[in-house]
This record gives C-alpha cells, sequence and structure tokens, in this order.
C-alpha cells in the first residue's frame, strides 16, 4: 500500500527531475503544489511550476524568506522569473530574504547578467537596499568574486542605467580595494563620495573592522599601488586615518607595501615616528 508520505516522496523527485506526466496523472500532487513549484523552480523545470500556477498555486503577494523565493533565486532562470512574474502575478520588490536580498541582489553577486538584464526590464527596482549576504548589488558588481570584472563592469553600467544609487554604498571603497579601477573611475564620475567611510562588506556593527576607512586608505591597506596613485591624482586627502587611527603610510609601511610607501613619500606623505 503506498502512503501519503510515499506519494509525496515519489512526485517531488519527479518535479526535481522534469517528470510532468507523472505528476498530472496524480491527484493527490493537488496536495502539495507549493513543494512541487518549490523543487521544480529550484531545478530548474518551468513547465511544472507552470503547470502548478495553473491548476491552484497562490503565490504569496509579498514574503520574507519564502521557500518558492529562494529556489527561483537559486535556480537563476529566467524562465522560472517569468512564470512567477508574468503569470503568476509576483511582484518581486516585495519578496525579500535575509540571506538572499532581494532576486537583483542575488543575481548580482552570481554575475549573471542575463537575468538581471530580465529583471530590470521587468520593473525590479534598484535601489530597495536589500543585502545579499550582507553586500548591496552595486558592491557585488564591484567585487566580482565569481566573475571576471569586465562582466561585473557591464552589470555595473547597467545597473547605472536605472539610475542606481552609488553614494553612500561604499561601492568606491570596495572597487579600490579590489583593484577594480575602471568600476572605481565610473563610481566616482557617477557621484560616490571619494572621502566617504562605509564598511561596503556589510551594514551593522558586527562588521566595523580596525582598518575601515576611506577608498585611499582602504587601497594602501591591500597594497594596491595603481589605485592609490589614481585617488592621490584625483585629489583624495592624503591625511586620513583609519577609525581605529593610523595613516595610510603607517599602515603601507607597516604592511611592507614598498611600492605604495615609496609613492606616498615622493607626494610628500610620510610620518614621523617617535623617538
Amino acid at each position: 500500500m503506498t502512503t501519503d508520505i510515499d506519494q509525496e516522496i515519489q512526485l517531488l523527485s519527479a518535479a526535481s527531475t522534469g517528470n510532468l506526466p507523472l505528476i498530472q496523472a496524480s491527484p493527490f500532487a493537488l496536495t502539495i503544489l507549493p513543494k512541487l513549484a518549490e523543487k521544480a523552480a529550484k531545478a530548474p523545470h518551468p513547465s511544472i511550476l507552470a503547470w502548478s500556477l495553473t491548476n491552484g498555486l497562490s503565490l504569496s503577494q509579498e514574503s520574507q524568506n519564502d521557500p518558492l523565493f529562494h529556489a527561483a533565486c537559486e535556480s537563476g532562470s529566467i524562465a522560472v522569473f517569468e512564470m512567477l512574474l508574468v503569470h503568476g502575478g509576483m511582484d518581486l520588490n516585495k519578496h525579500t530574504s535575509e540571506s538572499h536580498g532581494d532576486a537583483l541582489a542575488y543575481a548580482c553577486m552570481k554575475g549573471n547578467l542575463p537575468l538581471i538584464k530580465f529583471l530590470l526590464s521587468h520593473n525590479h527596482g534598484v535601489n530597495s537596499g536589500a543585502r545579499c549576504n550582507d553586500r548591496l548589488a552595486l558592491v557585488w558588481a564591484v567585487t566580482c568574486e565569481s566573475f571576471s570584472q569586465d562582466d561585473g563592469l557591464e552589470i555595473l553600467k547597467l545597473l547605472m542605467k536605472y539610475e542606481v544609487k552609488v553614494e553612500g554604498t561604499g561601492a568606491a571603497i570596495a572597487a579600490a580595494e579590489k583593484d577594480n579601477l575602471e568600476a572605481l573611475v565610473l563610481l566616482l564620475d557617477a557621484g560616490a563620495g571619494m572621502e566617504e567611510v562605509v564598511p561596503w562588506w556589510g551594514d551593522s556593527e558586527k562588521w566595523r573592522n580596525e582598518e575601515e576607512g576611506t577608498a585611499l586608505f582602504r587601497a594602501c591597506v591591500k597594497g594596491k599601488g595603481r589605485t592609490v596613485e589614481y585617488l592621490i591624482g584625483r585629489g583624495a586627502r592624503k591625511d586620513v586615518e583609519g577609525v581605529e587611527g593610523g595613516s595610510p603610510y603607517e599602515i603601507a609601511e607597516g604592511k611592507r607595501f614598498g611600492d605604495v610607501v615609496k609613492f606616498l613619500e615622493v607626494c610628500g606623505v610620510t610620518v614621523e615616528w617617535p623617538d
């Protein structure tokens, strides 16, 4: 005798593998539509998601940490999002996750340019402030940890096309720290504050770092010589300190970044050590 649990296991497996005929043939499938939709979204198998929607699946008007939203984000599938937005009537601006942020932030973390284009063209907000793994969508475009800087620049330009906010986000500091000079120029030209001090890696007190400081300070912390030269040439203040003290020169010398130290000395940036 087949139990309900046995049927559920069989149908969820079918949703994961794309076996729509098996699902269609089972009356029990109608009792577990949310679970089937989640599996189908993550796989992804948009045809099963479409079947769920046409057979009574009701989408939440807004949510936080909704399993179906998580599955859609993790799939990275335009077809899945098209089902949710176009056929399911989901407004993605009303769905977030504590870990994934919103769909745009997650797509930017993954460097999924086609999905980013789709989301923005379907009215996904670009300035929601939602963070994926504690970083804004803009910051993920600049840090490029799972994709190339060229791809990141394309994402950055696309976000700017949709008027993403750059000032106060810490994205310019992140670009300086990562030596992403092309992104840094774009951000500063768009209005990012060269002297702002923002923890780009997170927005809470737990992320505060003794080496936190301006773009120039962080570039010195990481020994990014060409970025240091660019920022000083652009007029960045040289007399800044980190939140716990320490000048760019002290930091660079302490970390033995010789090229940075020499350049700072040429620019007249030194420190007088006590006797």
